[in-house]
Order: C-alpha cells, then structure tokens, then sequence
C-alpha cells in the first residue's frame, strides 16, 4: 500500500525478506519480540541506529500481521533506543562558491570546465540536489520562460523558477556546450566531453578536486554539502587504516570512464583489471606497502619501468611477435585419434589462420560458422563490432569433420566441453599450453618461449604482412580499432626492414646485415 502512494522501500524490502529468511530457517510461523530483537541485533558491528532501524522494520510488519493473526507480537517501540547525529552542514558563503566556480574555469577541457561552472553556479542558486541536477533533459529546461521541470525523490515533480542571471549563464552554456559537441549522444543538459550525461560519482569526484584548487577546507565537525551520500563512512581498507587516493580513482576509471563513457566490453574491462591488478602486485612486492596505502606517487615512471621490465623477464611476455613457424609444430601436438585432440586441432587451426581472440572463439557458435560457397566465419569483437573473415580450405574441411562429429546446430557453441557447455578463456589457455609442452619435445626453440592464444592472433598476422597483405586490410582482419595497432607487426619483421634497407644500398654494394668486423665493435652493438 505505501508503495502504490510513491514510496519506493527497497532497503526496507531486502530487510524484511531477510528477517523472513530467519524465521525459515528457524522454523517460526509467526513473529515473537525475542525473535525480532535476535534478528536485529544479529550483526555485532552494526552501530546502534542501525539495529534500532532494523526493529522497526520488523515493527511495522508486525503490526500489519496482528491484524491478521492475533498471536503475532508487536516488539515495544523503545526497545532498541539510539539516537542518529547528524553533523552540522556546511554552508559555502558567496566568496566561496565565486571561488569554486573560479577553479572550475580551470579544467584542461574547455566543455567540462564550462559545466562543472554551469552545475555549480546552478546548484547554489535553486538548491537542487546533485542527482537532480544531471537528471535534467534539455526538454526540462524551459530557458524562454526561465522555469526548470524537476524530477525528486519518488518521482515527485516541481517546477523551478530561475533568475534572469541564472537564465542567461544556462543559455551561455548551452550555446558552448552545442559549439563543442554539436552531435551529443545524450539529450541530457548536462554533458561530458564525449556527448553522454554526467555520471554522479564523476561529478563528486570533479567537486572534491574543486575544493582542494579553491582551497576551502572543512572545519571539525561540520560536513561538506550533499555532494555524496549522508551518513556514508569514508571508504577504508580492511586493516582499518585510511584509503588513499588512487583507490577511487581506479574506481571511477572502471565506474565512470570505461562502463559509462567508452561502453567498454566486458573483455575490455577484464583487461584492464588484470593489467592493475599485477601492477599494484607488483608495486607491492617492490615497497611493502598494502595496494589501498600506494599513492600516486608510488606510480612514478622507475616503478612503470621496472612493472614493464619485470612483465618481459619475469612473465616472458615479449614486445615482438612471436615466430609463426611454430604454428605447424602446435598444430602437430594435438592427437587427434581422441575426441579432444580433434576439438583442440580445429581449435587452434582456426585461431591461427583467423587471428581471432579468445572471447571470440569461445563465443562461436554453430550459426556463425559458413562452410559452403565463400567459407567465412563471424564474430563480434571489441566495441560489439561484427566482422566476417574468409576460411582457408585446411580451415574449412577441419571445422567441417569437427562440426559433423559434435553434431551440434543452431546457437550450440562450436568449441565445447564433454558436457556441451562452451570452453572458458582459462580452459583454452591451459589446453594451449598443454600442447605447447608436447610440441616443445620435438621443437627446441619452443622450450624458451612463452606460448599463449594471444600468440596464435600474431602469428596469423605476421603471416599476413610476409605475404604482402597491406597494414589497412590486417587491420579489418584482425578487428583493430586503429590502424596504429596494426603498425606493431611491421617493427616486428625485421625481413621487411631488410628488404627496405636493401632498396637504399648502393649498387656496388650487396645487400644485407651488417656484420661487426672486430670483437669490440661486436660488443658495442651488443649494448
């Protein structure tokens, strides 16, 4: 009933139905005050204005159900008493919002510096809470009549009514705001520089920086205005010691840039947290300190270089590509007298001749897969891209046998385990490595090199670029976004360098590598 009367009751909602989850398990059929006091007083960390709410969760429900079932116990309203402080707001004076508006003017961007001016300013005057204020639609802002359409909690809609000032700074700022991303990809007011709405923890974060430019700090005792949740504690690591910057912002690059501005994949984002996460080890084993007490001054460039030097001698994992000859000597380690050497050979077979990724392998299915006339393959890639990329006839008769065996159809997917269900990126790197191991019995050069799938995506396009295939052409193969990641594989050939170097010799000279005449010239060029 009150939620058909606009109250939204989530938390009081998840609360209620864990004290239900007790009583269950507990085997109790109706409520008992010893029972709703257990329940509420069940985690001994809470503070007591938690528990207090807790009761009072069980208490109104109690109370609806003795209407119902007389048995049912109503627990005493001043059972659990505690009283909520609230520290005294802090109130900004007109010298201090000037300033903050002022250090606003002083971001690197000339459109997020024109809205975090225009939020500011429009915050101070109407009163708006934060989450209102980015909320608004271009359609809510009637700057002819100088009236905001306000959508609050629970939904609840009021108008606004602005001063001509304020009227003539938001037409300003939606004059520049079109100037600079005349094609937003948002119809909200408020935007970042890529055209999308501002998210909140983005704009609390941007306040915060704003406060330390302006140089207002915040007396003992008193609180900032609402630019976060009241009564919400500082984050702090679990040994209880004070969590220092480069915490939230790690958090807001994940939060605010890659899911809500770049839209990244979840492969993207699962990149990224591998990459931090053997960064802030590393920095870990280097200095001791715990990964919430590094700073951003523990991120200088000796500790990039050193993380760098310690992925290529530590982890193997080289600048260059590695060699594509060793994909014959892959593809003959698999047996494929077994179910699962046949599996493993169209598997890697059709890695190296596509240079697809490993998300994109474990994603096939049956559907994407065209054997017939024009044998191709499609997958969709990083940024949701779909791409077809052409099947060589080795490529097309091993998919063939592999499919009429597994006898799957549809959306089933290709590469599959015992059980039907797709292969994992771990299941496909250990199998990989598996393979390398044997391969690495009857092939030397591979007991020094780290082989992954990753390995498999270079070798198909080395391969390309030795046969001539231009850089633009690789790059729609392999599914790049820019064609400058394509340029890695031309550094990598050192043949292409030669050939070129080759075209610049004078006649009378044969071409080739220069070779060191003395042990000491040798030496040097060793350094």
């Amino acid at each position: 009933m009150r939620r058909s009367l606009g109250y939204r009751l989530a938390g009081q909602g998840r609360l209620l139905l864990d004290f239900a989850d007790q009583m269950d398990r507990a085997g109790q059929t109706r409520v008992i005050t010893i029972a709703a006091l257990a329940w509420a007083a069940r985690a001994p960390d809470t503070l007591p204005v938690t528990r207090r709410l807790r009761l009072s969760v069980v208490r109104c429900f109690a109370r609806h159900l003795q209407t119902l079932d007389p048995a049912s116990e109503v627990p005493p309203a001043g059972l659990l008493a505690a009283t909520a402080r609230r520290p005294a707001p802090y109130l900004y004076s007109p010298q201090e919002i000037s300033a903050l508006v002022h250090a606003a003017g002083t971001l690197a961007r000339p459109l997020a510096a024109a809205t975090y001016q225009a939020l500011i300013s429009l915050l101070a005057v109407t009163g708006m809470r934060l989450g209102e204020a980015l909320t608004l639609g271009r359609t809510d802002v009637d700057l002819d009549h100088g009236v905001l359409e306000v959508t609050g909690k629970y939904d609840k809609v009021r108008l606004v009514p602005l001063h001509a000032t304020t009227t003539a700074m938001l037409v300003s700022y939606s004059a520049l705001r079109d100037r600079f991303c005349p094609v937003p990809q948002s119809t909200s007011f408020f935007i970042t520089c890529t055209g999308r709405p501002v998210p909140a923890a983005l704009a609390r974060r941007t306040f915060w920086k704003l406060l330390d430019r302006a140089g207002i700090g915040t007396p003992p005792g008193r609180r900032r205005p609402r630019t976060a949740r009241p009564g919400r504690p500082a984050a702090t690591p679990l040994d209880g010691g004070v969590m220092t910057p480069l915490a939230p912002i790690l958090e807001g690059f994940f939060t605010g840039y890659l899911m809500t501005q770049r839209k990244a994949s979840p492969h993207t984002i699962a990149s990224y947290r591998d990459t931090l996460t053997m960064l802030l080890g590393h920095l870990h084993d280097q200095t001791g300190k715990l990964p919430s007490r590094l700073d951003l001054a523990d991120l200088d460039a000796p500790a990039i270089t050193g993380f760098l030097q310690h992925l290529e001698t530590g982890r193997g994992n080289g600048t260059s590509t590695r060699n594509a000859r060793l994909t014959a000597t892959l593809l003959a380690a698999p047996d494929r007298a077994t179910w699962h050497g046949r599996r493993d050979y169209a598997l890697i077979l059709l890695a190296a001749q596509t240079g697809l990724r490993v998300p994109e392998l474990t994603a096939l299915t049956t559907d994407d897969l065209h054997l017939g006339t024009g044998p191709h393959v499609r997958c969709t890639g990083k940024g949701r891209k779909e791409r077809c990329t052409p099947l060589t006839p080795p490529s097309v008769q091993a998919l063939a046998s592999w499919l009429t065996e597994r006898r799957s159809a549809g959306a089933e997917p290709v590469f599959c385990t015992r059980k039907g269900t797709a292969l994992s990126r771990d299941a496909v790197a250990r199998l990989l490595s598996k393979h390398a191991a044997t391969a690495a019995e009857h092939c030397a050069s591979l007991r020094t090199k780290t082989v992954t799938p990753h390995t498999l995506r270079h070798s198909a396009a080395m391969q390309l670029l030795q046969a001539g295939v231009d850089i633009t052409v690789i790059a729609l193969w392999l599914g790049h976004e820019s064609i400058q990641t394509t340029r890695i594989y031309i550094h990598a050939d050192m043949a292409l360098k030669e050939q070129a170097l080759a075209r610049t010799t004078p006649p009378d000279v044969a071409p080739g590598r220069y070779t060191a005449p003395d042990t000491l010239l040798a030496f040097l060029k060793q350094l």
